[in-house]
């Protein structure tokens, strides 16, 4: 498992192997992406990423990385016009292959979503995409997550959510949602990235 960093590009690796399939790979991936996105927006910073599974050649000195992964991944990476995370076609084999009795938990993480795909002349069109849940999987599990925060407004917005009786999972949700909405109203380039995302869960 390894993180590297370059420029405005954050690259996850995560090691196949007998003990950890490419399944198990995909969802340790999603976990990851998931709080990437979701620490991002509480910093007012917004990402958008894609998952691609195959080989890589990594190397320190010179600091390089290379392989048909990688190609992939920087084919796809920038064409989803939101913040959020589809997977490239290769992780779309991976996630379709999953066996059955890990099915449930590999596809929690994922959902076909009307995705906008920005094309090779700048035109946004809407397609069926697998998708990372990063804002239902934050939803979904905030009641335990939320131990593990430490100040700060997210976790300020979920203590009120409890004290007064109120959902968490929509006051977490409302909290991303209002972050974005914030986003965009200060920065007006990102205006349509924010609403295409917004409509995913309207």
């Amino acid at each position: 498992e390894k993180m590297l960093l370059y420029s405005d590009t954050l690259i996850y690796l995560k090691a196949i192997s007998t003990d950890t399939p490419a399944y198990d790979a995909l969802v340790s991936t999603a976990s990851f992406a998931s709080r990437v996105i979701c620490g991002g927006l509480e910093r007012q910073l917004l990402m958008r990423g894609v998952i691609a599974i195959g080989e890589i050649f990594h190397n320190k000195e010179p600091y390089s990385i290379a392989g048909p992964a990688v190609n992939e991944a920087a084919k796809h990476y920038e064409i989803g016009d939101w913040i959020g995370c589809h997977l490239a076609p290769s992780a779309v084999g991976v996630l379709e292959k999953v066996p059955e009795d890990r099915r449930c938990r590999t596809y929690s993480w994922f959902s076909k979503y009307n995705m906008p795909v920005v094309t090779r002349t700048g035109e946004v069109i809407f397609s069926q995409q697998w998708g990372l849940r990063w804002l239902e999987k934050r939803c979904e599990c905030i009641s335990e997550y939320a131990k593990y925060l430490n100040s700060g407004d997210l976790a300020s917005c979920v203590m009120a959510a409890r004290e007064s009786g109120a959902n968490e999972a929509d006051a977490t949700r409302q909290f991303y949602i209002d972050n974005m909405r914030r986003y965009a109203a200060n920065n007006p380039k990102a205006k349509t990235k924010v609403d295409n995302t917004l409509a995913l869960y309207s």
